[in-house]
């Protein structure tokens, strides 16, 4: 693979870092997707609407849609979500890439300090992007 390198704003990016988010956002769109798919069956299965879900989680019946055609949302949706079709909330966290509840914070130091310092990150987004370097780690190790 060729590594052209690009400056943007003093910024010197490679064709391989392009690489590597285009597979992060290509694994961060498939994550959302699959949640999606499996709240809307453990939605059907529970014998609830959209409607009834989302007056229970108390978000908008749009937000549900969305959510279950794969668009992202925040920890405390997913949660809410979760409670209102009376799911396990660890399962469905795990489904959406984030951490289970009451699990002791692993997010190694240095990602917590670089991510600390990039704006308004709650525990959970920084779980998510760790979990995401973690996943590519593997990838990498394993050759794939």
């Amino acid at each position: 693979m060729s590594t052209k390198n690009v400056s943007k704003n003093g910024l010197v990016l490679s064709r391989t870092n392009f690489v590597t988010l285009s597979n992060v956002n290509n694994s961060i769109e498939a994550l959302w997707k699959a949640f999606g798919a499996w709240y809307q069956k453990q939605r059907e299965q529970a014998g609830k609407t959209q409607e009834d879900v989302a007056k229970a989680a108390a978000i908008h019946v749009k937000t549900v849609s969305r959510i279950e055609n794969g668009e992202g949302t925040k920890r405390k949706t997913v949660i809410a979500l979760a409670s209102a079709i009376e799911a396990d909330v660890n399962e469905a966290l795990k489904k959406a890439g984030f951490a289970p509840q009451n699990t002791e914070n692993n997010i190694p130091k240095p990602i917590k300090e670089a991510l600390s310092t990039s704006g308004n990150l709650d525990d959970g987004d920084m779980q998510l992007i760790a979990n995401f370097i973690r996943m590519l780690s593997e990838q990498k190790k394993n050759g794939e």
